[in-house]
């Protein structure tokens, strides 16, 4: 008797076995949010979608890698391998979002939340610094291209779930396995959607212009608002030929998605207007004329309270622009920048002959353009002791001067791009016109400023190239205290 009725057992037991195995659950839906932090654009959690309840022991149940680090490329042409995204936490959710308190509460959705990119560590053999984390990246650039875009395919990066997971019940339910791809479409970017993406013709006729605005949420025609127009450098240059399915362009939020500053002003002043004008798209005189007259005449814009921040060549841009229009902005914000406007000969800064043997043959400048090599205060000392610029180099700046624009100055010291006596030389002309237009001590100082930036301000936040003040300068709140307070 005891022998039939622990037999039946056996049986009983063996049938809930394959009971259990029949009902193995599924994964039902992957989503994504990534987002725009000041190194890099990065998708910051995943959601993982099961059938019914499941149960998680932490991070060790997943391990992602992403090859498409591969595909990415420094200045120097050095390429990084595939990347393991660093898991910060794994829990439960009923909703497919993260909870604040990062802990497990009973539900169908496995919540994945990514370490993000926080500073840079030095490899010696390539003698290179790179990021402590360069996987699951959202804005990307592809081997053999010179521009940034929006990534929109994530086939190379592998969502392996490591272990066997659980239903609340005990029961093995989800056998560990690669995960389906993460799709571009289920992955979305709050930072990248809070700004509105705006097609329009030139009203030169010649060709479409292509920007994004941010306007607060709850935005009021009643109030008067500040703008700031942030313009990108040549690595977020529109190519209209690189468009997806649609025929829409995917670079077109690189000056959002790829130096971050929109966003960190955002995050800073929510109460503003922001205008990204992509550089490539029409002239830029027409570009950022007609982009700065659209938000006048869609939205309040306090007219003494515009100011511009400008990178790299759209900085070269901003300076040749604010030439023939210095009485728009009420602040001027360069980084990592040369000023780009002409004077009777040709010149572009206090050590610059040529900008088209500077932007092409860069080796011709007499400084160069990789790092110098010398401390701030040794490239200070040689630039105020043994420059004084001569009247045909000031006018130059003479436009910005009479209508006292503030400027304050951000450059790497060791840029290997532009080279900071470039940076510096605006800072120090401009010094130097204001003393002779009758400005002393702190009246001068707050006209006039720079930031030189050392290896150790980028690498510390995990910026990888020296060529990226912008980045840094809106980082810096006294900067930003400084600007939003300017006021014509």
């Amino acid at each position: 008797m005891k022998k039939a009725a622990l037999t039946l057992l056996m049986v009983i037991a063996m049938i809930m076995s394959c009971m259990a195995l029949a009902e193995t659950g599924t994964v039902v839906n992957i989503a994504a949010e990534s987002k725009v932090y000041p190194a890099y654009h990065q998708i910051s959690w995943i959601a993982i979608e099961y059938s019914d309840l499941v149960t998680v022991n932490g991070i060790g149940d997943y391990a992602i890698i992403d090859f498409a680090g591969s595909h990415m490329y420094r200045a120097d042409e050095s390429y990084y391998p595939f990347a393991q995204a660093k898991i910060d936490a794994v829990y439960t959710n009923n909703e497919p979002y993260p909870n604040e308190e990062k802990t497990s509460v009973e539900g169908k959705y496995v919540i994945i939340e990514l370490g993000t990119t926080s500073k840079c560590v030095y490899f010696e053999d390539e003698n290179i610094w790179k990021p402590d984390v360069a996987a699951c990246l959202g804005t990307w650039r592809l081997k053999g291209q010179t521009k940034d875009c929006i990534r929109k395919d994530f086939s190379e990066m592998i969502i392996d779930q490591t272990h066997d997971l659980k239903s609340p019940d005990g029961a093995t339910r989800y056998p560990a396995g690669i995960m389906p791809e993460l799709q571009y479409e289920q992955i979305s970017c709050p930072d990248y959607d809070q700004f509105e993406k705006i097609v329009m013709p030139a009203s030169d006729g010649s060709g479409d212009l292509y920007f994004m605005v941010y306007a607060p949420d709850d935005y009021d025609p009643a109030k008067k608002y500040p703008l700031v127009f942030n313009v990108t450098g040549s690595g977020g240059f529109l190519s209209l030929k690189e468009v997806d399915e649609n025929g829409i362009p995917v670079a077109f939020g690189s000056p959002v998605t790829r130096d971050a500053v929109a966003v960190t002003i955002v995050d800073y002043e929510k109460e503003c207007i922001v205008v990204c004008p992509q550089p490539g798209s029409g002239t830029t005189s027409v570009l950022f004329s007609d982009t700065l007259q659209y938000a006048m005449d869609h939205y309040s814009i306090d007219a003494n309270r515009i100011y511009a921040i400008a990178s790299s060549a759209g900085g070269m841009n901003m300076s040749s622009y604010l030439k023939d229009h210095p009485s728009v902005f009420a602040a001027y914000v360069p980084c990592n920048t040369c000023w780009n406007a002409y004077d009777g000969n040709g010149k572009v800064n206090a050590y610059q002959q040529d900008p088209s043997t500077y932007l092409v043959e860069g080796e011709r400048d007499p400084f160069g353009v990789k790092p110098v090599g010398e401390t701030f205060e040794g490239i200070k000392n040689t630039i105020e002791h043994d420059f004084l610029p001569d009247e045909e180099l000031c006018k130059a700046f003479q436009s910005v001067v009479d209508n006292d624009l503030p400027v304050w100055v951000f450059h790497g010291v060791n840029d290997d791009t532009i080279s900071f006596y470039a940076g510096y030389s605006q800072y120090s002309i401009l010094r130097y016109m204001y003393e002779q237009k009758g400005y002393t001590g702190e009246k001068l100082d707050n006209m006039i400023r720079v930031t030189p930036l050392e290896d150790e301000d980028y690498f510390s936040v995990g910026v990888p190239e020296r060529h990226q003040a912008s980045k840094l300068a809106v980082l810096n709140s006294d900067m930003l205290d400084w600007m939003f307070a300017q006021s014509k």
